[in-house]
């Protein structure tokens, strides 16, 4: 998706004859006493508007005029009576159903919305049309919280890929609503077709890999949030096509209103076969033993991060191949209170980079991080990661929207980094929350979804 921010244009638009556009949303028993008309926000492909529920109403109604003055165009169902819009679902231009279809002169009537709640958010996505009677997709998102926004992203390497993935770091405002994933959409034909990688958080912080995609090939993404899950997304653009997204969509971020873009120019001559960490006292020992396929030249350095810190060298050697399968390691005698973070970065002697994933060692006397869990959505054979300050017994529950734990058992942690299997084909699809539990009260919870 092209995201190119329209403003000025749109203001210029209300003053100039243009082709039929629903340019705001009317709504009633919503955020007034009973009806408001406000413009809405064109973002390009979709204009929208996001309004807080001032009341609790079930017979709240929608429809969106080509300006706030009646009567005019309208885009609204045909008919009376079709069935209230289903919240955080894509919504094609189907008639007799709750759907935004063009009406001239004020015509058809006035849809239905699913009750809202006191205090709820409701952001309206509508497709941009440019035909006089074209009739749009829409979607109405429903958050118990204001969404979080998407300050900063950030890829690794900067411009061309190297490697088996592409590492993406993405940063939001306050850790993530239960209800809010957080999604990487990127197309190697210019968004043409797209594919989405979720990103796993730890507060927030969260990474997403691009995965390895053949030389010369050109990749554009950008990052957008949504209360929908993957699963959700991936069947309705299969159903529906790309707009999908545009109508599941919170909040994003591109590169400067553009998107953020690469091209794998090659792949490192270098496959790292071991990296791990563990906790000695006041001191942090990290290990990696990587496999060199040729007779380069490498340096290999050993980045550190403390919380939300940028990464740091706190160690640098140059190696030649046949070295590079040797064991290497490094003690950290300055690992500093809380999170540490590790990551190696590999550098050849035309500046390709290659970086590792992250290692996490909490250097404090307890405390517990859910890191991520693999595959997600889960399936039979996920594995969950989490990283302890000290060997100790945690109760580790899946709990379902409603607040019911479905699963419940009990573990015993090492220091460091531990894995645990979790089955997850004895649950229903939807979304959950993992949630950790230590004996000395500290808990650490991880969003996950079932097909």
């Amino acid at each position: 998706m092209k995201k190119i921010l329209l403003l000025s244009l749109f203001i210029c638009s209300l003053v100039m004859p243009v082709s039929a556009q629903p340019f705001a949303l009317a709504i009633n028993n919503v955020d007034g006493s009973p009806f408001t008309c406000n413009l809405l926000e064109d973002l390009g492909i979709y204009k929208r508007l996001r309004v807080q529920a001032t009341q609790n109403a079930s017979n709240a109604t929608w429809e969106f005029p080509a300006l706030c003055s009646f009567p005019g165009n309208v885009w609204r169902p045909y008919t009376a009576g079709t069935l209230p819009i289903p919240f955080n679902t894509t919504i094609p231009p189907v008639p007799n159903t709750a759907a935004a279809l063009y009406n001239s002169g004020n015509g058809g009537a006035s849809g239905n919305l699913s009750p809202v709640t006191l205090g709820n958010y409701y952001t309206f996505n509508v497709q941009n049309i440019f035909t006089p009677t074209g009739s749009p997709f829409i979607g109405v998102l429903e958050t118990a919280t204001f969404p979080v926004s998407i300050p900063n992203v950030t890829q690794n390497p900067v411009s061309n890929a190297v490697g088996e993935n592409v590492p993406v770091t993405v940063s939001i405002t306050t850790s993530a609503a239960p209800v809010e994933n957080v999604f990487v959409r990127y197309t190697t034909d210019n968004f043409v077709s797209t594919q989405i990688v979720q990103a796993t958080f730890t507060g927030n912080n969260g990474t997403a890999d691009i995965p390895g995609l053949p030389l010369g090939t050109a990749v554009k993404y950008y990052v957008y949030s949504s209360p929908k899950s993957k699963t959700l997304i991936d069947s309705e653009a299969t159903l529906y096509g790309e707009i999908v997204h545009d109508m599941s969509t919170l909040d994003w971020n591109t590169n400067i209103s553009q998107n953020y873009s690469y091209v794998v120019t090659t792949v490192l001559p270098v496959k790292l076969l071991a990296f791990n960490g563990t906790k000695q006292q006041d001191a942090n020992i990290i290990t990696w033993r990587a496999d060199c396929t040729s007779g380069t030249f490498l340096q290999v350095t050993l980045e550190k991060r403390h919380e939300n810190e940028d990464y740091k060298p706190i160690f640098q050697s140059n190696i030649q191949s046949q070295n590079c399968s040797l064991p290497f390691s490094y003690r950290d005698d300055k690992a500093e209170t809380g999170a540490n973070y590790y990551r190696l970065k590999y550098l050849d002697e035309r500046g390709r980079i290659l970086y590792s994933r992250v290692i996490i060692l909490l250097n404090k006397p307890d405390g517990i991080i859910l890191t991520k869990i693999a595959p997600n959505p889960i399936t039979e054979n996920s594995t969950l990661e989490l990283v302890s300050a000290k060997a100790q017994n945690i109760i580790l529950m899946i709990v379902d929207q409603k607040g019911a734990i479905v699963i419940q058992k009990n573990y015993r942690l090492v220091s460091g980094l531990n894995r645990i299997p979790i089955d997850g084909k004895s649950l229903s699809g939807g979304l959950y929350i993992v949630k950790a539990v230590a004996a000395d009260g500290n808990v650490a919870v991880l969003k996950i979804m079932k097909p």
